[in-house]
């Protein structure tokens, strides 16, 4: 397959569901408070091409430089990092995440969410996340007939433990993701680097397997690990 931290899993397309699970945000990401008058407005941060609605849009080159602040959910023992401002947005009724901010940030939580739902899903809802989020890309009829794989990763454990953003220009992106690898055997902290396009409003896998990278870290250094939020 394209994307794995340890254990192979799979891809390729389903309906999506209309119904978020998740609260999304109804506020402009570039919003001042009331008592800061402004004079101009960005446009970029109140628009929406989600396909959940989730405002905010970057179609240019950006980056992310500094933690920002999520809550998280759990896929049976394994945690997902969520955010009501980049995503997910949604939920489908099948048990997978998705919908995302046409952001660095919202490309990020794809990433990480990507990652962990890749070995935290099981059954039903590990094939319609393999359906949902493959993307387009030079590898895409490859990545269709392999992924069929639904072997049971529970395994598997994954925790994300930061992650820094290679590239980002509006269309595509490439998030490198760091993760401690639970199994029955040993942990391991991995580097995978995800990469991702924007597709019919949601970040999706780009199918280009020369993008993806396995390989073992000894140091977090130069990787930035979100902060949970503790407020409930």
């Amino acid at each position: 397959m394209l994307l794995a931290a340890c254990s192979g899993t799979s891809e390729g397309m389903v309906t999506q569901s209309a119904q978020p699970a998740i609260t999304t945000s109804t506020s402009s990401t570039g919003s001042a408070p009331s008592s800061s008058p402004q004079t101009t407005i960005d446009v970029d941060a109140i628009k929406s091409d989600s396909i959940c609605g989730l405002g905010g849009v970057v179609d240019d080159v950006g980056t992310v430089l500094e933690a920002f602040e999520v809550e998280q959910t759990y896929l049976g023992t394994t945690n997902l990092f969520t955010s009501a401002e980049y995503g997910p947005g949604a939920k489908d009724p099948s048990g997978f995440y998705y919908c995302f901010q046409h952001t660095p940030e919202g490309a990020v939580m794809a990433a990480m969410a990507a990652m962990t739902q890749a070995e935290a899903l099981t059954g039903e809802a590990l094939n319609h996340w393999d359906a949902y989020s493959i993307g387009p890309g030079p590898d895409y009829e490859e990545a269709l007939a392999q992924d069929n794989d639904t072997s049971d990763t529970s395994d598997v454990r994954p925790s994300i433990r930061g992650f820094r953003v290679l590239q980002y220009d509006g269309s595509r992106a490439l998030i490198d993701v760091a993760a401690e690898v639970a199994t029955a055997a040993d942990v391991s902290t991995v580097s995978v680097t995800v990469p991702l396009v924007w597709d019919e409003g949601d970040w999706k896998i780009y199918s280009d397997a020369s993008l993806v990278s396995n390989t073992s870290l000894t140091s977090l250094s130069g990787y930035i690990l979100p902060i949970v939020s503790t407020e409930k």
